[in-house]
């Protein structure tokens, strides 16, 4: 899962490696609905972090690389956060993020669940609020 700035960049850079192994699942469109951009409107999910610790360990979620603070301004990426931060996570890494950024961008950290990892759940739906379409897929 990714959680940061430019979330939608690192999902083009991924696809462009020809990784077919790696499924990476956007923490914005799990939690929030966006019409393309924040100042567009945000919709927050309906879960607590007992539900959101659910749905990563329902999806498999092997790896978080999240910026901290991400939009944590909203508070389902706060309780994001607090889970992370929590028994069922622990941090792996940790470094900086170099060169031209935004403002907000200074730290990534990538967490690693602390329980053994089984994908239960593989369909997943994103609402596409721009389009005003709802799109369901599996997961690998």
């Amino acid at each position: 899962m990714f959680s940061g700035y430019r979330d939608g960049n690192f999902i083009f850079d991924m696809r462009t490696q020809e990784r077919h192994d790696i499924s990476i699942l956007r923490a914005d469109k799990l939690l929030l609905r966006v019409a393309v951009e924040r100042e567009r409107g945000v919709r927050e999910a309906v879960l607590d972090q007992k539900q959101i610790a659910q749905e990563l360990r329902d999806f498999g979620v092997s790896l978080v690389v999240t910026q901290p603070d991400f939009w944590s301004d909203l508070r389902i990426m706060h309780d994001l956060s607090a889970v992370l931060r929590g028994p069922d996570f622990k941090e792996v890494a940790r470094f900086p993020i170099t060169g031209q950024r935004h403002p907000d961008e200074e730290t990534i950290v990538v967490y690693q669940p602390t329980y053994p990892i089984a994908q239960t759940r593989r369909t997943l739906s994103l609402e596409m609020p721009i389009i005003d379409q709802t799109f369901r897929g599996d997961m690998k």
